[in-house]
Parts: structure tokens; sequence; C-alpha cells
């Protein structure tokens, strides 16, 4: 996905300050897991953005390409799982709970060093001194961020539809049970692009 700040700084997102980005991320998040049915329609809804191995996903006055490796797949599986979860809910009278956002959970930007916002070293020792610092109070289950300039929606679903890894972990952790709490981070890298980590835990 290429980024052109021309025009993304036109977005919404970039018009709020952090506090507000995390909130909605995590409103757009849950409302994934209060209605799953509802929210595959959201999904089913790109589709008609999706050509081959990309999908072409409106952003204001333009649109922004980004490769799936999946192609259609990937929302279709998606979809599947939402409404098998709904229909699960339904039959076992349950429903998820929304995720409580928790501060020990977020991941600190480099603001001094920007070479190391995706530098797997850095994070990988940040993620270490997280779970040091927290001392057992919560489990970890998911690490994971992405690096955009798309609105809080397409954003979410990409997040979800977790295109990039094979085993579809974000997806299973984030439509999980025994998923409780979250860290999102927000933070700007440069005009029209961003960065947000994820911390799932129970």
């Amino acid at each position: 996905m290429k980024c052109n700040s021309s025009f993304l700084k036109k977005s919404d997102i970039f018009s709020m300050n952090k506090n507000d980005v995390e909130l909605k991320i995590l409103k757009e998040i849950n409302e994934i897991r209060i209605n799953p049915l509802k929210y595959s329609e959201k999904i089913e809804y790109y589709l008609n953005f999706i050509n081959g191995n990309y999908i072409y996903i409106p952003n204001k006055d333009f649109e922004l390409k980004i490769k799936l490796n999946k192609g259609k797949n990937s929302f279709l599986e998606c979809i599947e799982s939402l409404r098998n979860l709904s229909e699960n809910m339904q039959k076992n009278n349950y429903r998820l709970e929304e995720l409580v956002s928790i501060e020990e959970l977020k991941f600190i930007f480099p603001k001094n060093s920007l070479d190391k916002v995706d530098n797997s070293l850095f994070i990988d020792e940040y993620f270490e001194e997280i779970k040091k610092n927290i001392n057992g109070k919560y489990e970890l289950r998911a690490f994971n961020y992405r690096i955009s300039c798309l609105e809080i929606e397409p954003f979410s679903i990409m997040h979800l539809i977790d295109d990039d890894n094979f085993n579809k972990i974000i997806q299973r952790v984030l439509l999980s049970e025994n998923t409780k709490y979250v860290g999102i981070s927000f933070n700007l890298i440069e005009e029209g692009v961003y960065i947000i980590y994820f911390i799932y835990a129970n």
C-alpha cells in the first residue's frame, strides 16, 4: 500500500487527536464482537472493491490499492467466521464482552527514533518489557501492528481480515470469548501515514 500524503492529509483520522482515534478504533473492534452478523455485512460490501489479488479501497476522493495474499477468499472466510460466530452465540445463548482498553498494554511510540517503529528487534525488546512490567497480571495473547493511511473503518476491517498472517492469529484472538483486554497505540509517522500497535490479553 502506497500512501500519498498530498491526498491523505484530507482524511478524517489525521484531524483527530491520538486518544480519540484509539477510542474510535476500540469502538469499531467492539462492534465486531458485539454484533458479528451485522459486521459481516460491512465486509461483504468491501468485496465490491476486490479485483484479483488487490482491493481498491475508497478513501475520501481517491482510492488505495492493497495487495491481498489470498485475494477475495480472505474476505469470504472472514464473513463465514463472523456468521458462524453469530449463529453459535445465538444457539448457546452467550455474547462476547466488549474489550477493555488497558494503559499498561499500550506500546510506547519511539518518538526520537522513527527508524524503530517497525524494527523487529526493538519491538521484541519492548514487548518483553511490557510482559515484565505487568508481572502476570494479564496473559498476553497476540501482538500486531500496521502502518497505514486508511480511515478507521477500512483499517479495522483489514486488521480483522488478518490477511498477512497464515494462521489468522489476530482474527482468532479478536473473536475469542477468552480475550478481555486490549492496548491500542496510535501514532503519526509522517504527514498522511500512521502506525497502530495492538496488544490483546486476557
